[in-house]
């Protein structure tokens, strides 16, 4: 991004940082340096290139916000970045826009593919503000489907009828084939067709909401209160909602829905159901 360039002129454009996968201990972060990022992530944070500029550094759901500081580095020694994993490394896709190098949320959502609510949930550090009036996603997930796409269709017409374009190849998860659409971090729809050849299950982790108005990034206050007395296991990281055979699971992280799996599958998640 020329704006990395401009706002960070110490730092490599992309840093090379590690998934947040907690595989192995890193060392004790230096006492100057704030950090959620735990792992092999932690580890790969302190021995980058101008560490010494990492202030502090929050991994979640496969996102990471850093603030750094420094004499070189922004207008007033200060700068915020959002990023991403995908394909197997950490690419920057926001930069704080202020003298100060923090974020605006109403700036943020200019972002072309970033989800500007999303990360504002995820990352209370940042400091945005959420309006309350702000209009929800029009898709809509439910126990048999999302949008126009509904269980037991085959994967031709799973792909005619899906809100969001599916990549052309499909891939596999255990005994399962899955069709998937793409965004910053991970596939924000991925359609789950069992052994018989028609979809059992979609899977969400943004761009739509339940009718509840319940979506990626919601809190888990906002959940029971959209769901009352019918949202089961409640205080657990995968409460859920059952309607006859079918169902809606919520995984949480951190006590913010990270993912919605909706479709047919009796226990845990949908992915489950392919081992």
């Amino acid at each position: 991004m020329a704006s990395a360039q401009r706002i960070l002129v110490a730092l490599v454009p992309v840093l090379a940082l590690a998934a947040c996968d907690g595989s192995s201990s890193p060392p004790a972060p230096a006492a100057t340096q704030a950090s959620q990022c735990v792992g092999e992530q932690g580890a790969a944070l302190q021995s980058i290139e101008h560490a010494d500029a990492i202030r502090a550094s929050y991994c979640r759901e496969g996102f990471a916000f850093v603030r750094f500081a420094g004499p070189e580095i922004g207008v007033h020694g200060t700068q915020e970045a959002f990023f991403a994993w995908k394909d197997g490394r950490w690419q920057d896709i926001a930069w704080g826009e202020t003298s100060h190098g923090a974020f605006i949320y109403e700036s943020l959502r200019q972002h072309e593919g970033v989800d500007a609510r999303r990360l504002a949930t995820l990352f209370p550090e940042a400091g945005m503000t959420v309006a309350p009036d702000e209009p929800g996603f029009s898709v809509v997930v439910r126990a048999d489907g999302i949008g126009d796409l509904k269980l037991g269709m085959t994967e031709a017409q799973a792909r005619a009828a899906s809100p969001f374009p599916l990549m052309q190849e499909s891939g596999r998860t255990g005994t399962c084939t899955t069709l998937v659409t793409e965004n910053a971090g991970f596939p924000a729809l991925t359609v789950l067709i069992g052994r018989d050849g028609t979809v059992f299950a979609v899977s969400v982790t943004d761009s739509a909401q339940t009718a509840e108005g319940i979506h990626p990034a919601s809190t888990r206050k906002e959940l029971v209160a959209g769901y009352g007395d019918r949202l089961r296991a409640a205080d657990t990281d995968l409460p859920y909602v059952e309607q006859a055979d079918l169902r809606i699971a919520f995984q949480l992280m951190n006590h913010i829905v990270a993912r919605i799996d909706a479709g047919r599958f009796a226990t845990g998640t949908a992915a489950a159901a392919c081992a």
